[in-house]
Parts: C-alpha cells; structure tokens; sequence
C-alpha cells in the first residue's frame, strides 16, 4: 500500500493544480483505493486572516503591495489553469476566506475527502465563492454527500487540523503544494506530471525492496 500525503491550503492556486496533476498521474498508474491512500495535511497560507475573511482587495494589497503586483502572477496562475481546464479568473474574486473549516470539513470527509477538497478549490477558484461562509460550507459539503454539521456546529476535527500544523513545522514546510510519498519522498510546487510520476515510482520500488 502507497501513502501520499498533500499538504495543501483550499485557497492556493497552485494546490489546485497539483492535486489534479497528481491525480492524473495515480489514476494513469492504475493506483487507486485499492493500492494507494492518500492524506489531506491541512496548511494555512495566511492563519491572520479573520474567520469571516477577508475583502479579496485588502488581501491583494496587503500581500502583494498593489493589485499591479499581483497581476502578473494572477496571469500565470490563470494561464497554467487554462491547460488543465481550470478556468482561474481573478478579477471576480471578492472574499479572500480562512479556510480552517472547509478544511476540518476535508477532514471530516474521510474517503470521500479528495473529492471534497477538489470541490472547494472549484468553488473558491472557479465559482467564487466564500469559503468562510457556513451556509456556502455546508451546502458544498452536502453536494458531496458530507453532512457538515458536527463541523460547523462544534469542534469536530479542530485539534486535527492543528496537528497537522504542527507536523508542517516540525517538518520545516512553509510554503505548499508538498506532496510526501511513503513518507521518503517529497516534490514541492505544482509541479509536471512526469516529476510525480518519478516519485511514484522510486517510491514503489523502495517499498519492494523492503
């Protein structure tokens, strides 16, 4: 059995474009449930955010300096996307959202986590939607089959998300997508198929040596 573990935050482009270009890599490999098992590593890009979010052009200028700044890596991102049928647009963004319960809700998930976290990204990336929104959160999750509710009215899955926090410290990550494969091997960034594609397979031939 190959483990995979995404460390990943709902509002990075670049995420998006990694989990589907790995998921292409698996599903071409023939690895499924069967053979793979994949972890969603929550990570926040920004843990300053307010819970409610954040007005999109605050969050421009407070990251990038001005929105002429952040423009040329928006053009990227959406030029990147357009090759993988993701239609990036980002002058329709209005909320920059804290994604702690959309990722508790990834959590919450469990098999069907993936099919979630990819359904978030659409909504936040592709939808514009706010992912700090409860009522935005739950039916999303509901579309998914998730029931939301033991995350949105609790703490269902908090302290996971904290660990998995603490887990990206220790390990000395601080920026994402980084995918860890059988916990030996690690590609960071959005990455070609080809690069998941040969940590794949190292991974596959040291765990048949073992």
């Amino acid at each position: 059995m190959t483990r995979l573990d995404l460390f990943a935050d709902l509002v990075c482009p670049w995420c998006y474009l990694a989990e589907v270009r790995l998921d292409r890599v698996l599903r071409e490999a023939g690895r499924d449930a069967s053979n793979t098992v994949r972890y969603w590593q929550p990570f926040l890009l920004d843990p300053t955010i307010p819970e409610d979010g954040e007005p999109w052009e605050t969050f421009v200028v407070r990251k990038f300096g001005s929105a002429a700044r952040a423009e040329a890596m928006f053009r990227a991102v959406e030029d990147a996307g357009r090759e993988e049928g993701i239609a990036f647009d980002f002058s329709r963004m209005t909320v920059s959202p804290n994604t702690r319960k959309a990722h508790r809700l990834v959590l919450a998930a469990d098999g069907r986590g993936f099919d979630l976290a990819r359904r978030f990204f659409r909504a936040h990336f592709e939808q514009h939607a706010n992912l700090s929104d409860d009522a935005t959160l739950a039916q999303i999750a509901a579309e998914e089959g998730v029931d939301a509710s033991t995350v949105l009215n609790g703490d269902a899955y908090d302290a996971d998300v904290d660990v998995a926090l603490e887990a990206a410290a220790h390990l000395g990550i601080t920026g994402v997508p980084l995918v860890v494969f059988d916990r030996r091997f690690a590609v960071s960034g959005a990455q070609p198929d080809d690069v998941f594609q040969t940590a794949l397979d190292k991974a596959l031939r040291s765990a048949d040596s073992l």
